[in-house]
């Protein structure tokens, strides 16, 4: 089922979503929402996200080998090092087709986790994997 309204762009850029789609998708005030634009299409996608204040949104950005299970292989290990980390996005496009991708991972980490040994040592882990070329952590605010 589809949900269609319409609304205005203020001068700073702000929709405000009406109602009846807030109430249909849950979201709710202070929660955070993930943006996706199709700029093919023209389309704008709203996606809410079930993080809350005892969590924060990381982007993993990794170039991995362009091969069968790569990427599943990749989120395999870091659950094994970090079972915390709870992906909720993943997206690779081909750099050189059969060589190489780049994969942008988001995902849902505890505050309390991120500045434990565990989520720094998470970075050279990657860094470590046959797979992966480079990989770079960074947490979303």
């Amino acid at each position: 089922m589809k949900v269609k309204e319409f609304v205005k762009v203020d001068g700073k850029g702000r929709i405000t979503i009406p109602t009846s789609i807030r109430l249909a998708l849950g979201i709710k005030e202070g929660m955070i929402v993930m943006l996706v634009a199709d700029l093919d299409r023209r389309t704008l996608m709203i996606i809410p996200t079930k993080v809350d204040e005892t969590q924060r949104i990381i982007r993993l950005l990794a170039v991995i080998r362009d091969k069968p299970g790569a990427l599943a292989n990749l989120l395999l290990k870091i659950r094994e090092t970090l079972p915390e980390f709870d992906a909720i996005s993943t997206n690779c496009i081909n750099v050189i087709r059969g060589e190489t991708a780049k994969c942008e991972i988001l995902a849902t980490i505890p505050v309390n986790v991120i500045e434990t040994e565990k989520f720094k040592e998470l970075t050279s882990m990657l860094k470590q994997q046959l797979d992966v070329v480079s990989a770079e952590i960074v947490v979303l605010e």
